[in-house]
């Protein structure tokens, strides 16, 4: 089957970011299938642009592992207004329209939000090929926007849950990453048949045993570290681990450590400067190979999360990284879909979203525990 995948974010091992789509191209391929995927030439976690070569619009990469890759022109300043985000997901959609129809015709067109926008070129593709069209949903639009505070207006409210409604009715079939979104999805009325639950994952061969021999997180050697992997965005309420890291100010075993990029990272090295919290570090982006070895050697993994009630629906790819990694979980966050997973697995521990002192107070209760109990914890 030839299949034609569209992704706005796509990111190899050697790249930062999530891998789900990277994962699906793989296995697809390896299970037979012919994928060529389209997706942007502008990685959103660290916003570094990669060249296009065919006339400045894309740039076409047959990848060793078999499947192809047409990394599409965006617009890249995308951080600090909603209208740049609009530009930014616009002019992907706008491309991908535009090549896709020169593409050899496919069998399948599978898109994947976010953002939902990814969905117009994907219905438009498969309706010119005529073949079905299977949409994603990794998130909820406008829920999520709404949520994160990143859509304000009323008007672009109603707007967005219109193309919602429209795309979720083109669509030959969806697939919703946690039940929240299922849910989500049949609130418009979809029939639950043609909704499919594919939750994140992580793939065995991801998290191989030579991951232990690197270590990104040498500098905090024989320190108790809390590894923070993922976005840097105010909806991911980071200011709950650093609140934590100032109860524990006192303590210069403990390190509190930040991988990754997004809007919200200078303000919140800026508090950290301003407040002198020497024992909170960030280290950027890394690739995800680097990421998955810097959780290997991490004490704990957090996850924060408001208490909104869109994040009951949240269960994001970094908890399933950091169990995979054997690695015991702290999140603060309120009751949903990650509480459920750790009283599930017994593979981490909850506290109340936004509460930082209570977040400290978990961490120093997990860390007095024996060695041998926290890695029962993190291999549950």
């Amino acid at each position: 089957m030839r299949i034609l995948y569209l992704t706005q974010y796509f990111n190899l091992p050697d790249q930062a970011g999530a891998s789900r789509h990277y994962q699906f191209a793989r296995a697809w391929t390896e299970a037979g299938h012919e994928v060529e995927l389209l997706t942007g030439n502008v990685n959103y976690k660290t916003g570094a642009s990669i060249p296009c070569d065919f006339g400045r619009t894309y740039s076409l990469e047959d990848h060793p592992e078999g499947f192809r890759i047409r990394r599409l022109w965006c617009f890249s300043r995308f951080r600090g207004s909603f209208r740049k985000r609009l530009l930014f997901f616009g002019t992907f959609a706008a491309n991908a329209g535009a090549v896709g129809t020169f593409v050899r015709k496919p069998d399948i067109v599978f898109a994947s939000s976010t953002p939902l926008t990814v969905g117009v070129p994907g219905a438009y593709l498969a309706r010119r090929f005529r073949v079905p069209f299977v949409f994603e949903l990794r998130d909820l639009w406008p829920e999520a926007a709404v949520a994160a505070g990143v859509m304000r207006s009323a008007a672009w409210e109603a707007r967005t849950r219109r193309l919602a409604a429209d795309l979720y009715r083109r669509a030959d079939h969806l697939v919703a990453v946690t039940e929240g979104i299922r849910d989500g999805i049949l609130s418009y009325g979809v029939p639950p048949e043609k909704v499919t639950l594919v939750p994140n994952g992580v793939d065995h061969w991801m998290v191989p045993e030579s991951f232990r021999d690197h270590n990104p997180l040498a500098q905090f050697a024989g320190r108790f570290v809390c590894l923070y992997v993922g976005a840097h965005g105010i909806w991911n309420d980071l200011g709950t681990l650093v609140d934590a890291a100032a109860a524990m100010r006192d303590d210069p075993s403990v390190a509190f450590v930040f991988v990754g990029d997004g809007d919200h990272r200078p303000v919140l090295e800026r508090r950290a400067r301003e407040e002198k919290l020497s024992n909170v570090h960030f280290l950027g982006a890394l690739p995800k190979q680097d990421a998955f070895a810097a959780i290997c050697h991490a004490d704990v993994g957090l996850i924060a999360a408001s208490a909104h009630e869109h994040n009951r629906q949240t269960l994001p790819n970094k908890i399933f990284d950091y169990m995979a990694a054997a690695v015991p979980v702290v999140v603060a966050a309120g009751e949903g879909e990650m509480a459920e997973l750790l009283r599930l697995s017994g593979g981490g521990f909850l506290t109340p979203a936004g509460d930082g002192p209570a977040l400290a107070r978990e961490i120093q209760r997990l860390r007095s525990l024996p060695a041998r109990e926290r890695e029962e914890t993190g291999a549950r």
